[in-house]
């Protein structure tokens, strides 16, 4: 019994999520969600957890974004850019701005209606910001100066500052 509620609350949930991610520019490329900005982009791209059972589902959403211009200027081992956005140089899972790793689980008496509500809290609070950093290079590089980047790799943010800062004051003058 409780395996049916779980499936059709899980279904729901996504329907909700989906609904919200669409309203928000982002269109579905394969088995993702992308919002392009021209050379820039973000994508949105679901993760459901390894244990998920008939009695529990889990799903969290992690955020990517890259830019056309970054993957001609440093090359980081892939020879071209995929317009399918299949690799993001960088990358965050919802939750980050409270430092939590945020799973969305639904189960016997989860109340979805509270579940969609806080996926469109994390949205408005926390993607669509994310997003509008690569709409422009000098977002990107402000994300990269930050006290946090969403760039893992001391050696890639230090290339990719140089890369737009270079670019950047081409194209001041």
């Amino acid at each position: 019994m409780h395996g049916s509620d779980v499936a059709a609350k899980f279904t729901t949930f996504k329907k909700g999520m989906f609904g919200i991610i669409k309203s928000n520019e982002f269109k579905r490329s394969s088995g993702e969600y992308v919002r392009d900005f021209g050379d820039g982009y973000c994508v949105l791209r679901l993760q459901g957890h390894k244990y998920n059972s008939d009695i529990k589902k889990s799903i969290t959403i992690n955020v990517g974004g890259g830019s056309e211009f970054l993957w001609r200027s440093v090359p980081i081992g892939f020879n071209t850019f995929e317009k399918r956005y299949g690799v993001v140089p960088f990358g965050r899972r919802i939750g980050w701005s409270t430092n939590e790793d945020k799973w969305y689980i639904i189960q016997h008496g989860t109340n979805i209606d509270e579940l969609i509500e806080d996926f469109r809290e994390r949205m408005a609070k926390e993607i669509l910001p994310f997003a509008e950093k690569f709409s422009t290079l000098r977002g990107v590089l402000n994300d990269l100066l930050s006290d946090h980047p969403s760039v893992p790799s001391r050696m890639l943010i230090d290339r990719y500052v140089e890369a737009i800062r270079k670019e950047l004051s081409e194209n001041s003058g």
